[in-house]
């Protein structure tokens, strides 16, 4: 569960920064929504490449520092 929740925001923080360039190719040329759909799908797997260790590595430390707080 805690690496899930690691994924989850790191995912969340990069994916803003594809947020803003969409936005700003929205509101500057008239793009049609399914263009705008497939840049999601384009640029997720590129995020998740780098959140997902990120997000293993948070989850072992954050189990490992319960571990040895009960302890």
């Amino acid at each position: 569960m805690p690496s899930l929740f690691g994924i989850s925001i790191f995912t969340f923080i990069l994916m803003l920064n594809v947020v803003m360039e969409v936005m700003e190719r929205l509101f500057a040329s008239d793009l049609p929504f399914i263009s705008i759909i497939d840049y999601f799908f384009y640029a997720t797997p590129g995020v998740l490449v780098q959140t997902i260790p990120m997000g293993a590595f948070l989850g072992v430390m954050l189990v490992l520092r319960w571990t040895f707080r009960d302890k």
